[in-house]
């Protein structure tokens, strides 16, 4: 292939060409395989019998794939090229042979406990962007969530292992690990999301939040989290009252709301995090996985480190890996990166090292290991946890 060939190619978001050059030399299958086998062998029914489902070129949709272990799972990943990969349950049995099994037979077993936010939920309440768009303005609106979330999942509910990933275009998601959490039934789950979830649906000129004094913990932390930027957020950046239809909506919303409740309502109404309860509570949903591409954006789907979220915006040129930018890196590797003439570099060694993904295979590796290692550790009893969420939560 020319050069002015392979040009062309790196300018679009997703071909085949790019996602062969990904698979087989950049993507952590080896750590990926390793984070969802749980600390069990890699041939182990906790592998073997995931499902996952890939979207192939055309929006070809391939559903109940399973793999015996991580070297099935790389040949099959590179022969197949999946432009986005979904990661569904562990089921009772092998996904693959799904057709052959009665209900009572095949059932999933187990499942992460996932929480889906999408920029889209908010668009009753950002004025910059609309739809699929987002901006450095609106990501505000998942910084809040991130932050809200993922300290109501470990103060009230003492969960450990929460890995936050950005989707790859408009939207983040939580994976929660631990064991006790992979195993909770749907109701559980729903309860769960209940708790977090104060925005009600409906019409967006109704009002969508309301508050009692004096406000649960987690809203406490909540409102702490929003007041630290919600002044700049709403009044300035989003400039929510800047014209006559926005006025009069907030004065339909609010018109009748009790004073003590009044501000914390309008900061929540604007600010607090929206998820997608089917999401969360069934055992069965598909997530888009970590370093799967976005096949709109040609984005990578990367781990958010929590600590580093005042810096991280998807929205600045370069601070998402890019699928093409990622090949274009590996392809000017020295040769002995390609072909293995370099005794030192194995044939088998993938580049991600070599390129912007790194930094991000880094915090999904120290993730992977800390999970594993506290694994007969879990810190929140199955007692306690039945008992909380039996009661007042």
């Amino acid at each position: 292939m020319s050069n002015e060939d392979k040009q062309k190619i790196d300018e679009t978001f997703v071909t085949p060409w790019n996602l062969a050059i990904y698979y087989r030399r950049i993507f952590p299958s080896h750590i990926y395989c390793k984070w969802l086998a749980y600390g069990e062998p890699a041939a182990s029914s906790q592998f073997a019998q995931r499902e996952f489902s890939f979207t192939l070129e055309n929006d070809v949709y391939r559903r109940y794939l399973s793999f015996s272990n991580h070297i099935e799972f790389e040949k099959e990943l590179i022969k197949m090229c999946p432009e986005k990969i979904d990661i569904g349950a562990v089921y009772s049995a092998k996904p693959k042979d799904h057709k052959m099994l009665s209900p009572a037979q095949f059932y999933p077993i187990e499942r992460e406990l996932v929480f889906d936010i999408d920029m889209t939920d908010y668009d009753d309440v950002r004025f910059c962007c609309r739809g699929a768009d987002i901006c450095s303005k609106c990501w505000t609106l998942m910084r809040f969530a991130m932050q809200i979330i993922d300290r109501v999942l470990h103060e009230d509910f003492g969960f450990e292992h929460r890995l936050w990933i950005y989707s790859g275009r408009r939207g983040v998601h939580c994976w929660v690990c631990d064991q006790i959490a992979r195993e909770l039934q749907s109701s559980i789950r729903q309860a769960i999301v209940e708790h977090i979830s104060i925005v009600t649906s409906g019409k967006e000129s109704s009002k969508r939040v309301t508050l009692y004094h004096p406000l649960h913990p987690s809203l406490q932390r909540a409102r702490e989290i929003i007041l630290t930027e919600f002044d700049g957020y709403a009044c300035l950046e989003q400039d929510f009252l800047g014209d006559d239809q926005r006025i009069e909506r907030f004065l339909r919303i609010f018109r009748k709301a009790v004073y003590t409740t009044l501000i914390d309502e309008i900061m929540f109404e604007y600010s607090y995090p929206r998820l997608d309860v089917n999401v969360t509570k069934g055992m069965n949903h598909l997530l888009k996985s970590p370093f799967s591409i976005h096949p709109k954006t040609g984005r990578v789907s990367i781990p958010i480190h929590l600590n580093s979220l005042g810096y991280f915006d998807p929205c600045k040129e370069g601070s998402v890996p890019k699928l093409n930018e990622l090949c274009q890196q590996v392809e000017q590797l020295p040769k002995q990166y390609e072909d293995g003439l370099n005794e030192k570099i194995s044939t088998k060694q993938k580049d991600y090292n070599q390129t912007s993904l790194k930094p991000f295979i880094d915090i999904f590796a120290r993730f992977v290991q800390q999970s594993q290692t506290n694994k007969q550790n879990e810190t929140l009893d199955r007692s306690d946890f039945n008992t909380m969420l039996s009661g007042e939560i």
